[in-house]
């Protein structure tokens, strides 16, 4: 039999990594075509998420995993198919972290076989 307090510690743990995740990102210089400034990101059973950006390529949400989960922080990864200027396709990897304590959010972009990223800072409110 599983003690009342271990039921309810685990569910208590588990209901609170569900949720959305509402983010504003400030972009600047070349991280703005590639890091949208508003990400949305629905956690529950699965990882949802959703921009400007991968409503263009994708035209719907791309699922994502839920990377790393601790007292601090909330990490949240994906990929997205996409093309750059010359119109060659390119496969990002994103990595969004969010801190728990106050919701500041940073996120890298980081395009498949190239050494270069995109990075930006914001900030995420849950609902």
């Amino acid at each position: 039999m599983i003690p009342a307090a271990c039921v309810a510690f685990c569910l208590s743990s588990s209901v609170s990594l569900a949720g959305t995740f509402d983010c504003k990102i400030a972009t600047s210089g070349e991280a703005q075509g590639w890091i949208a400034q508003e990400i949305k990101v629905e956690h529950g059973e699965k990882v949802f998420v959703t921009d400007d950006i991968i409503l263009y390529t994708a035209q719907k949400a791309v699922e994502g995993k839920l990377s790393r989960e601790n007292a601090n922080v909330i990490v949240f990864t994906w990929e997205v198919r996409s093309k750059d200027i010359t119109n060659q396709e390119v496969r990002m990897t994103y990595r969004l972290t969010v801190q728990k304590a106050n919701g500041a959010a940073q996120i890298s972009a980081t395009p498949l076989g190239y050494a270069n990223s995109f990075m930006a800072q914001g900030a995420c409110t849950t609902a």
